[in-house]
């Protein structure tokens, strides 16, 4: 059985405090050697700066839009991420983004956020006045893209944006330099060429395509949205965290196992697997889990971690599976699409930035998006069980031995082997020591695998070492009446006082051996805080007969 977390690529790039997430300069140097080969190969000079580009989306930068395909343009942000964006920089693509976006009624993505705010700075506010919306096709699932028609003037024209394969299909021309021309089978491998490319360099990929329509045309459905023209597309950089390949090598320590189930395209995702560390040599799409039955995909989960281009009922298919697998599964997800794995999932780990139904439909909602935070809650939740468990061990443990003691002691001695006052001033010593359980360390080897609540070990250890401390006290008791001659009623307050410090050291001793699993010989880490209240208790121990020998009530004495 292991952890299992499931989770989408993007990452947002910044910190918590809204500082923007610097690459590494081994990372970047590798960039910059990459794009100056493929510079010199395109002949290329050509170096634009964009600057401080604000996003609020979970995409860094938007880093361009283009159009044709002959040229390339190289872009550095101040990041110091590079990359290389084959095509021209053109204004009216990003005008086709900006106005698909602002008129789609439907709850704003992180690319619909991005494009609105890049849009807003190129002051492109001030078309909107001009257009009119008429209608819409939300995005769905299925389709993978969603239209609007909007008139200017006199002028109808649908404005479609989605994955790139599924706007190519729907095109027959592309525009290029203002003109419309055929959208032949060589232009279609460019533009899937550069888009692949683009991809592969961990970039987002939108495409956008658009249909002028006749007056007549005033409801949009799902048969409009062919024989379009491809305009271009938009570029996001969606690069990981800096620090989540650390992070993911440590939950596969503490045995959590990363997969990947997100709707983007392949290269992209293979190209975020590759930073972050995670295997990406197979990777599954929507469309090959739809041919596996069960069983099969039963098998494939265990052996595959990332998918790709998966709807929400693909990704509730494989949580749901993972979950008959014996695995117990976390599910980490911000948008509407990521609800039903959400609720399939053993945990629901959402955002406070998520949608407001990823939000209702998860378990656990995060202030902070970082896969960070749900490592140091898994190490911290296993400390946590540990502790509850040796809390409950020594608690049953003494408990069980001290009333069999004091059974045994019942049917020989002429007098009670403790007051009942006593008894409880000994129970409150006791649990003073034990207040520094939860801040006890716990061993590396036990919080290394993951752990089921189980209490067949607890009664157990309780009936092994409840005997084995009532043994003790036998022989305590022994020595006291023999040895030590507290033989007679007399002297039953010596007896008394004799056990109470005996027994009180003995079960602050087995905190020791509660604790861990290791041999005395071998080391373990005991927190500062339980060291020192269980010496403290053993100091209080030996002289609470000291100090309160003059109580009469509590018939202690000063042994010689």
């Amino acid at each position: 059985m292991k952890n299992i977390i499931l989770t989408t690529v993007s990452e947002p790039k910044k910190d918590c405090n809204g500082s923007p997430v610097f690459l590494t300069d081994e990372t970047i140097e590798e960039r910059k050697q990459k794009i100056l080969t493929r510079m010199r190969k395109l002949h290329l000079d050509k170096l634009v700066i964009y600057g401080d580009v604000e996003h609020g989306s979970n995409f860094e930068y938007l880093v361009g839009f283009f159009t044709r395909f002959e040229e390339a343009l190289l872009i550095i942000d101040k990041s110091g991420e590079i990359n290389i964006v084959l095509g021209n920089e053109n204004l009216n693509v990003l005008e086709y983004a900006y106005l698909n976006s602002y008129y789609s009624t439907g709850m704003k993505n992180i690319v619909d956020r991005a494009i609105l705010i890049y849009g807003s700075k190129h002051n492109l506010d001030n078309i909107l006045p001009k257009y009119n919306k008429i209608d819409e096709i939300p995005f769905d699932y299925d389709r993978k893209i969603m239209s609007i028609l909007v008139k200017n003037n006199n002028e109808y024209r649908m404005i479609t944006k989605g994955a790139m394969e599924e706007i190519l299909k729907r095109c027959n021309k592309v525009q290029i330099n203002g003109k419309n021309k055929e959208l032949t089978k060589e232009l279609t491998n460019k533009v899937i060429s550069k888009a692949k490319e683009m991809a592969e360099e961990g970039m987002q990929v939108i495409a956008l395509a658009s249909k002028k329509e006749s007056n007549k045309v005033l409801v949009l459905n799902e048969k409009e949205e062919n024989d379009m023209t491809f305009i271009g597309f938009v570029a996001f950089l969606d690069s990981p965290k800096k620090d989540v390949k650390n992070v993911i090598e440590k939950l596969n320590k503490y045995n959590v196992k990363v997969k990947i189930l997100t709707g983007d395209n392949p290269y992209s995702t293979k190209s975020v697997c590759l930073l972050a560390g995670i295997n990406s040599e197979k990777i599954y799409l929507g469309s090959d889990i739809d041919k596996l039955s069960d069983k099969s995909l039963s098998k494939v989960v265990e052996k595959v971690d990332v998918f790709a281009r998966l709807n929400p009922i693909q990704k509730e298919r494989i949580v749901r599976i993972l979950r008959e697998n014996n695995h117990v599964v976390g599910y980490m997800g911000d948008g509407i699409n990521d609800a039903p794995s959400l609720k399939e999932s053993d945990i629901g780990l959402s955002v406070n930035g998520a949608t407001d139904i990823a939000k209702e439909s998860s378990d656990m909602i995060l202030l902070e998006k970082s896969l960070k935070v749900i490592c140091d809650g898994v190490i911290e939740g296993r400390k946590v069980y540990g502790n509850i468990i040796k809390y409950m061990k020594m608690a049953l443990s003494a408990d069980f031995g001290d009333v069999f003691s004091i059974m045994i002691a019942s049917i020989f001695l002429p007098f009670l082997p403790l007051l009942p006052i006593q008894m409880l001033f000994q129970d409150f010593i006791y649990d003073f020591s034990q207040i520094g359980i939860p801040y006890d360390n716990v061993d590396d080897e036990f919080i290394k695998s993951p752990k089921k609540w189980n209490t067949n070990g607890i009664s157990k250890y309780m009936i092994v070492m409840g005997i084995t401390s009532s043994i003790i006290d036998v022989i305590a008791f022994i020595i006291f009446w023999y040895v030590l001659g507290y033989n007679s009623i007399e002297k039953a307050s010596f007896f008394q006082t004799a056990w109470f410090i005996t027994s009180l050291i003995t079960e602050l001793m087995i905190i020791y051996n509660v604790r861990t699993s290791k041999h005395i010989y071998e080391k373990s880490n005991i927190s500062p805080v339980l060291a020192g209240l269980t010496i403290f208790s053993g100091i209080l121990t030996i002289i609470t007969p000291l100090v309160m020998h003059k109580i009469t009530n509590f018939h202690f004495e000063i042994l010689p």
